[in-house]
């Protein structure tokens, strides 16, 4: 604890007890309603936490107070315990840390304080004292081996007991000491406020709020605020274990293994150390590490069932991984449509029925692994991400895909139901593609020949080591803690004279000729008449994060996934304007594909008056995410000139995606693989063809088992910018994927009939998931279902007619009204548009215009065809029977 908190709190005990003489004017005399004793009789009714027991406390004042009250959803198991005390200042918490914090011995403490202290509950209190006794705790926590979360204060307008004070202004400037404070030492900072702060800077009324002091959150305020300390506690937990031992990611709570099968755990200790593996369910290994100090061992596992126990032990150090389930482990991977989470990408790639479904996602045996996106040019075996059991708090950013085809497997065999998710939007399937099996396709050998040259991999590795390199960002939360110089280049004085100047709105992320992605400053000066009013920022998009500051301010921020194609809209309070010339700077992220700046960017005030801030800014990047982590540049004059060559890399370069998001999870024990993905191939179906069974070869061959590998076939979408159908190339993929289905033990889930043309990312992901579902039901858990809509065979010619059979076709074939979409040609593949109709489970096709028929296709366009169904309502595939 800083010897100034203590003589402070020292200070302020020996006023308090004279305060009948002296008048009560400052935040010294705080001694009212400390009542440290108030959670005696519960604190001695818990005891100290039993083996294993990951307790976490909520230090706080009547928000934390009320919180089990209106949500008590969180508090229930008993791992989280709130003390709240309303009314409550941060000296006054400061005094009771001790007895209700440290005594309770827990792994996690969440502080959330400074609301009371800007009322002047007990006095004015400067912020720079409330930030004392913030650090005070803090400290305290982590002298103790405790992790800390610092929240920042709710926003607030105003005091109804104490009017006047505008507290709105002293808030924001809180958090931003409380924010960089927990930057500096290493701590979580959790930002409540932006998640629930309206354009006045209170809280939203009355989505979040209806009390009648505009300060208290309601029940769905309080399920925002749990959605992010949930992802934060998860955080704090990971930097808990403190073992020696380290293992894969996979490998930690709530994690879901395969039943009735073989567990392989991996991970590293000291060279030639002992390691033994003991699980609750009875089985056990041991093995010693090699020379390089790695290890991998192998258990039985059991019937489905939990929760159980594994503990990883070496030496006098353990790690202990707690509430594993037994079940059926799924891998989900691909691009955007299996990327895209429950809550959707509001507002303009929605997920059907998305806020009733999130809901209503409370099912404790359902969890999702999500890999961190990343790339790399060489395999790697360790992987970033967290277990997550699904609950409406966490469940809105799980894949919607994946969790609407582990919700059906779920409620079908009532068994626990793990995924694990590893995808990024717009990739090409070679990027997920080892580099040995594309060799045996020779359509990437120039690329992979680039990566590989011995020289360059040198040069490559040269210029990574010159750089610190941080984690990437798993949570929201966590991106917007990146700290790259932040108080330097956001001060208004910073001399940007040195960086390359850009027009705005543009493309960003190319920078002395080499394309990167990564974190990049922007900045801007811009002149004003002296600010009597408030003004709003507007920008048309920043692909993919931001944070933007005025003056030195943060104004405002879009962190974390799915924030792409969001406009944003920051209010810009006038006081943090000024006469004069005022600096504007950006902090962009730029994850992967193009990075951009797009739409207007323009100042604009209550009063319609409005600064254009398009054109001319200085931007330079400062940090380059690259294999597997951030890399921060350490000056402002980095020299790109000694990039090598082979830089180019992003992830759609050949078998980086592999390299970095499926080797690391291997030989993790999976049940069967489901994929969404082939968008970003459209224009290359031949080579498809062939690329896609090369890489579901390749997975089964890595992990040793030919495993079910089911994928979802292309939906309609208007891929061409022109009004041909002949420029049409999407159903040629469609059909490189049907015919997939030659490599054995595959399955395609069909989405004709819940694509939208106009966006590439249909909202109806209840029928994808189910559909996949379907598919493994029936192959691999022997339900006696229909699971595939109709799929072209073969045809035969009568006359002028073609006689077209279909296997799947359930319980019959079937049609909305009449049969549209079928095309047929003679010799000529000159097509011409057939009457079509079903007779005795086949289809007759037709045309007066074609005397000696030959081919016949169903769907061939981008929007393909919703006509021939089964009787099970499941649509048939679009096809060509040409060769």
């Amino acid at each position: 604890m800083k010897i100034q908190s203590i003589v402070l709190i020292l200070i302020a005990c020996l006023i308090c007890s004279c305060k009948t003489i002296v008048e009560k004017k400052d935040w010294r005399y705080f001694s009212e309603d400390i009542n440290i004793d108030r959670f005696r009789a519960a604190n001695e009714a818990l005891g100290p936490p039993a083996e294993g027991e990951d307790r976490v406390v909520f230090m706080g004042n009547s928000i934390t107070e009320a919180w089990p009250v209106l949500s008590p959803e969180l508090f229930e198991s008993g791992q989280y315990i709130a003390r709240g005390v309303s009314g409550q200042t941060s000296p006054q918490m400061l005094l009771r840390f001790k007895t209700d914090v440290i005594d309770l011995q827990p792994s996690v403490v969440v502080i959330l304080a400074g609301t009371n202290d800007i009322a002047q509950n007990t006095g004015y209190t400067p912020n720079d004292i409330v930030l004392e006794n913030i650090e005070a705790m803090a400290e305290l926590a982590s002298y103790h081996d405790i992790e800390v979360i610092l929240s920042s204060v709710i926003p607030a307008i105003d005091f109804p007991w104490k009017p006047g004070l505008n507290p709105a202004e002293k808030i924001k400037d809180l958090n931003q000491m409380i924010k960089s404070y927990a930057k500096s030492e290493g701590f979580i900072y959790l930002d409540y406020y932006s998640a629930l702060v309206d354009s006045q800077g209170g809280l939203k009324v009355p989505e979040y709020t209806t009390a009648t002091d505009l300060v208290h959150p309601n029940k769905a305020g309080y399920q925002v605020m749990e959605g992010l300390v949930t992802e934060a506690i998860d955080m704090a937990l990971l930097k808990s274990v403190s073992s020696g031992i380290e293992v894969n990611s996979l490998f930690s709570d709530h994690m879901v293994i395969q039943r009735n099968d073989e567990l392989l755990i991996w991970g590293e200790a000291d060279p030639l150390e002992d390691i033994s593996i003991q699980t609750t369910w009875g089985a056990s290994a041991t093995m010693t590490t090699g020379q390089d100090g790695k290890w991998i061992g192998k258990v039985n596992t059991a019937d489905a069932g939990g929760p159980h126990k594994i503990t990883i032990s070496a030496k006098d150090e353990a790690i202990e991984i707690s509430d594993v389930m037994i079940g059926e482990v799924w891998l989900a991977s691909g691009q955007s449509n299996m990327q895209m989470p429950l809550k959707g990408w509001p507002p303009n790639d929605p997920i059907q029925n998305s806020e009733e479904e999130i809901s209503k996602a409370d099912y404790s045996n359902i969890r999702m692994f999500t890999a961190q996106m990343s790339y790399a040019v060489d395999p790697q075996d360790k992987i970033s991400g967290v277990w997550k059991v699904c609950t409406p708090h966490t469940a809105k950013d799980f894949s919607a895909t994946a969790y609407f085809f582990a919700k059906r497997l779920h409620d079908e065999l009532g068994i626990p139901v793990g995924i694990i998710h590893s995808s990024w939007g717009g990739t090409v399937a070679e990027a997920w593609t080892s580099q040995e099996k594309l060799r045996t396709m020779g359509d990437f050998d120039e690329a992979l020949d680039l990566l590989n040259q011995p020289e360059n991999k040198q040069k490559v590795s040269d210029w990574y080591s010159r750089w610190e390199t941080m984690a990437i960002p798993d949570t929201d939360d966590s991106w917007s803690q990146l700290e790259f110089y932040d108080d330097e280049m956001t001060k208004p004085l910073y001399n940007d004279r040195s960086w390359q100047e850009i027009n705005l709105p543009a493309r960003f992320d190319v920078y002395d000729g080499a394309e990167l992605n990564g974190i990049f400053w922007f900045r801007k000066t811009f002149e004003l008449e002296e600010p009597v009013q408030d003004y709003a920022l507007e920008i048309g998009a920043i692909d993919d994060m931001d944070q933007t500051f005025i003056n030195g301010v943060e104004v405002g921020s879009m962190t974390g996934s799915g924030k792409y194609n969001l406009k944003r809209s920051y209010k810009i309070p006038k006081s943090v304007l000024k006469k004069g010339k005022n600096t504007i700077v950006i902090k962009a992220v730029d994850t992967g594909g193009p990075g951009m700046i797009s739409g207007m960017i323009m100042l604009q005030s209550e009063q319609g008056k409005s600064v254009d801030l398009s054109r001319t800014w200085r931007y330079i990047p400062i940090g380059e995410i690259a294999n597997s982590a951030i890399y921060r540049y350490d000056s402002d004059n980095v020299d790109f000139t000694d990039r090598p060559s082979m830089l180019f890399v992003n992830q759609n370069t050949p078998s980086v995606l592999y390299n970095a998001m499926i080797n690391p999870l291997i030989p993790y024990t999976i049940k069967g693989a489901i994929w969404y993905q082939g968008e970003s191939n459209v224009g290359r179906a031949e080579q498809y063809e062939q690329l896609f069974p090369t890489m579901i070869r390749d997975w089964r061959a890595r992990w040793g088992r030919d495993f079910p590998f089911y994928f979802v076939q292309l939906a309609p979408y208007g891929y061409t910018n022109t009004e041909d159908p002949t420029d049409d190339q999407s159903q040629k993929l469609r059909d490189a994927q049907r015919k997939s289905l030659s490599v054995k033990n595959t399955g395609m889930a069909v989405t004709l009939d819940v694509g939208n043309y106009k966006n590439i990312h249909p909202a109806n992901k209840q029928d994808v998931g189910a559909r996949l579902a379907g598919l493994a039901l029936k192959n691999d858990y022997m339900r006696n279902i229909t699971a595939s809509g109709p799929l072209y065979q073969s045809h035969r010619k009568e006359g002028r007619q073609l006689i077209l059979s279909f296997t799947s076709i359930g319980s019959g074939l079937a049609s909305e009204d009449r049969l549209q979409g079928f095309e047929i040609a003679g010799d000529d593949r000159n097509y011409h548009r057939a009457e079509a109709r079903v007779v005795n489970n086949e289809v007759i096709v037709y045309s007066t215009n074609v005397k000696d028929p030959t081919y016949v296709r169903y769907g061939w366009s981008d929007e393909g065809a919703t006509s021939l169904f089964n009787k099970e309502g499941l649509p048939a595939s679009s096809f060509t029977s040409e060769k």
